[in-house]
């Protein structure tokens, strides 16, 4: 793993055990930045609610009312409607076969065809959210996402003191409010999926939690429901990569262990459908891996020596196998 990523993961797992990462602005100076958890998410969806109630009694329209009279004035179609609800349906199932398939290569490939939708579906959100404009959605998010970034900045690492009063906060120079909504969300692009996923595979966490059996309250010290959501995610990915070296018949080597990037390729390369190869790989002498990589061969543990490639077995055989020829390869006695 490069070096400077190893570095930053390091860091957010500092901050995670925290509970708070550290920021600042030229003009600010250094603040804390709350990491949430369910009761801080309740509360925003509960601040949510009310400016969209704000919104709506204010005459605002809402997104709704917007989509159904631009359709009816012809500047959106239902057909478009229905373009996107069958994409967000194609693209929920897709994920869910992605997750069935087997090897890394084919997963990869899936991806591909994955991002194409997401792409399309992106391209008619965008078109719909020019054509719908202003709503009370708009404007409740808007109020709702600056009293979410009020509340998660604080003075010291206690949490227990906002870093503006009330008043401060409204008062704040726009260009003051834009330098913080781009600080908060560099900040959780730093705690990406991904990223959290690299820092549950990583030796500084993985150690502890072996440490823990698998008991929040012996790794964090608090309930599940008081964990940060970062930590939730880590201590989750910790326990799925768990189960899964627990029912893998080929271990990860030392060098995968070593870097987590690879570790996560391992784990996401062994979710799915490899009970099902590794028990073929029990009751028969051969096993096909149809389209297998070099890569998917080594995450099953397949020593690529002691593989046979059709395509060679064929070039042998004039171009061409029949079913004998399949047969005795996979070592049945025809």
């Amino acid at each position: 793993m490069d070096k400077e990523l190893q570095k930053k993961l390091n860091t957010l797992y500092t901050d995670i055990l925290n509970g708070f990462s550290i920021r600042k602005t030229q003009n600010l100076g250094q603040f804390y930045i709350k990491h949430f958890n369910p009761y801080d998410a309740g509360e925003m969806d509960f601040e949510r609610e009310q400016y969209l109630q704000q919104a709506i009694s204010k005459g605002l329209p809402t997104e709704k009312e917007n989509l159904d009279a631009a359709i009816k004035e012809g500047f959106w179609d239902k057909d478009r409607e229905n373009s996107i609800y069958g994409l967000e349906k194609t693209i929920m199932n897709m994920k869910a076969t992605k997750n069935k398939l087997q090897l890394r290569s084919q997963k990869t490939n899936f991806q591909k065809k994955i991002d194409k939708k997401e792409n399309a579906l992106n391209e008619l959100l965008f078109d719909r959210h020019e054509v719908v404009g202003y709503t009370a959605e708009t404007f409740a998010n808007k109020k709702a996402n600056e009293y979410y970034i009020y509340k998660a900045l604080k003075k010291d690492s206690s949490l227990n003191s906002q870093f503006f009063d009330e008043e401060e906060y409204d008062e704040l120079h726009d260009s003051d409010l834009q330098e913080l909504m781009a600080v908060y969300t560099s900040f959780t692009a730093d705690f990406s999926q991904k990223n959290l996923k690299k820092i549950a595979l990583g030796n500084s966490f993985l150690n502890l939690f072996h440490l823990c059996s698998d008991q929040v309250t012996e790794l964090f010290g608090v309930p599940v429901v008081k964990l940060t959501f970062f930590q939730a995610e880590i201590f989750g990915t910790a326990k799925y990569f768990k189960s899964i070296l627990n029912e893998a018949k080929h271990k990860p080597t030392d060098e995968i262990y070593q870097d987590p990037e690879l570790l996560l390729d391992w784990m996401e390369s062994n979710s799915g459908g490899k009970a099902d190869i590794e028990g073929k790989m029990e009751e028969k002498a051969g096993v096909s891996y149809v389209g297998a990589t070099k890569e998917d061969l080594k995450d099953l543990g397949v020593d690529e020596n002691n593989t046979i490639s059709f395509s060679k077995e064929a070039a042998k055989k004039g171009g061409s196998l029949d079913m004998k020829d399949i047969m005795k390869m996979h070592g049945y006695q025809v």
